[in-house]
């Protein structure tokens, strides 16, 4: 017993429909577009089977480069978690002195900050020091 055709509306139906038609399509690929035993546009069930495959294997690599994207994000956001300060505990801030008071004093780079034009002026009995940003010609 032959094989029976499958529709090109099957095909429109289960897959999408290239921009130029499914009948165009297979005409590229130099498929016959036959007529079945009531004149419908059909191809062979093997060719038919062959672009379900083809469609099936590109839903296939979009899912597994979609799994790892979402991994990759995944991953870059536990990295950019784990590098964030953890903080200090509500229970390790000492009485009388604030959060903030005692993030500063234990700042570990205290000696790098620049003096301030005030602290300057009261370092050096009132002169104030200009800097500028960038040499003028």
């Amino acid at each position: 017993m032959p094989e029976q055709p499958v529709l090109l509306a099957e095909l429109e139906r289960d897959l999408p429909v290239p921009a130029v038609g499914w009948a165009a399509e297979l005409a590229g690929r130099g498929v016959a577009v036959v007529l079945d035993d009531l004149g419908r546009a059909a191809v062979e069930r093997s060719i038919a089977r062959a672009i379900y495959a083809e469609h099936f294997e590109a839903e296939a690599r979009t899912a597994r480069k979609r799994a790892e994207l979402e991994q990759r994000a995944v991953e870059a956001d536990q990295r950019f978690r784990a590098s964030l300060p953890a903080g200090i505990p509500a229970g390790a801030v000492p009485e009388g002195i604030s959060a903030g008071m005692l993030m500063m004093l234990s700042d570990p780079m205290q000696g790098a900050r620049r003096e301030s034009v005030l602290e300057h002026a009261l370092a050096n009995g009132g002169t104030v020091a200009y800097h500028p940003v960038r040499e003028e010609s």
